[in-house]
């Protein structure tokens, strides 16, 4: 998939009328990376979504920037064109794709092995490769049918 940048993007209405805005960047640099699959790769496809939240009428200064995308669970009127349904898929879209370049687990490991580790315990590679859990960032390649549903949704 070729580059693209969504800025500012209306996405909805909270309680109270506040706005939710999304900022999206997908962009292929030649970088030396190892896949979540251990392979290595010299060109990767970075996703970086952020958000903003603007009072009602006041469009200055966002009360809150960045990692929002918990705020897209609490929309409660989308503008035209999107559903609350687009919403909430925008927001798994978020959750699982975001900064697909710095993954702490391989593909070998168990989804809950963030918790693992913080419970202090070694999570290591079930397929043999010794990788231990969160010991370097792994690339995970973002498919383009999600890149398309991003940019359909925020179309």
């Amino acid at each position: 998939m070729e580059d693209f940048k969504i800025e500012s993007r209306l996405v909805g209405y909270l309680e109270g009328g506040d706005r939710v805005y999304v900022d999206v960047t997908y962009v292929n640099e030649d970088w030396e990376a190892t896949t979540v699959e251990h392979e290595k790769v010299s060109r990767i496809g970075k996703l970086s979504i952020t958000g903003e939240v603007y009072d009602e009428g006041k469009y200055r200064e966002p009360h809150s920037a960045g990692q929002i995308h918990s705020e897209l669970l609490s929309i409660v009127r989308p503008p035209k064109g999107r559903t609350l349904q687009d919403i909430q898929e925008l927001y798994g879209l978020w959750q699982r794709w975001h900064l697909n370049d710095l993954r702490a687990a391989c593909a070998h490991m168990p989804e809950n092995a963030h918790k693992l580790w913080l419970d202090k315990q070694d999570v290591i590679c079930e397929e043999g490769t010794g990788y231990k859990y969160g010991t370097s960032w792994l690339y995970e390649a973002v498919p383009d049918s999600v890149l398309k549903r991003i940019r359909q949704i925020l179309r």
